[in-house]
């Protein structure tokens, strides 16, 4: 059990450091945006700008029906405002499985920059970075980075909100110790399943190209469907 005391110290401590590195900036920061932002049937988010340039380019969603936007890390306070015209909207959110995407997930999932555990869900938001699926599927084991003691404070934080739909990825990132970042996924694409089962090195972009629009839309089904 942790004291009110304790959390009141690891909060201010996690959300400082955060500030101190300018992850959380008070600044009302811009943010990138493709689509329909006046009434989109749902919104993607995406931590990265690369993640986003390849959805946009590449994966052919209708700019009607969907709001991309980019983050750039956490949501700035500026897309956290933005986000509350649209409460009744579908979100999902793309990152990596880290400790700071885990947190800019709960920015969004309680529409604020600094998130405390009182804090009731404001967003329909889904995580839709890296899980621990996707860990045992692209066998991420070995393209992991070692946490560093910074981001190891930042996951103790998170674990005390509880977070029950994370609860795999939380574990996951506590006993590897380790984070997976998109571009590690990524390099995974370059294999893929042929019809026999067995693993071909894919020697085209197109090929890739092709792996990570399976992977995108397993995602988001639902949200075409």
């Amino acid at each position: 059990m942790v004291l009110q005391k304790d959390w009141q110290e690891l909060s201010k401590k996690v959300i400082g450091m955060l500030e101190e590195s300018r992850d959380i900036d008070n600044v009302l920061d811009s943010y990138i945006s493709y689509g329909n932002p006046v009434s989109p049937k749902y919104i993607l988010v995406f931590e990265k700008e690369h993640m986003f340039e390849l959805a946009v380019k590449h994966i052919g969603l209708s700019p009607q029906a969907a709001l991309m936007v980019c983050s750039r890390g956490i949501p700035s306070k500026r897309l956290l405002d933005d986000l509350r015209r649209f409460r009744d909207k579908k979100v999902r959110y793309f990152g990596d499985l880290d400790p700071h995407s885990i947190y800019a997930y709960l920015a969004i999932k309680y529409l604020r920059q600094k998130p405390q555990t009182r804090d009731f869900q404001k967003s329909k938001v889904r995580f839709c970075a890296i899980t621990a699926s996707d860990f045992e599927k692209y066998k991420l084991k070995e393209v992991g980075i070692s946490l560093s003691n910074d981001e190891k404070l930042i996951l103790g934080y998170l674990d005390l909100f509880g977070i029950p739909e994370l609860r795999p990825e939380i574990e996951l990132l506590k006993s590897q110790r380790k984070k997976f970042e998109i571009e590690g996924l990524s390099h995974q694409f370059k294999y893929y399943k042929s019809g026999a089962g067995n693993e071909k090195r894919a020697t085209t972009r197109e090929i890739w190209l092709e792996e990570f629009k399976q992977y995108f839309f397993g995602k988001i089904s639902e949200l075409e469907a």
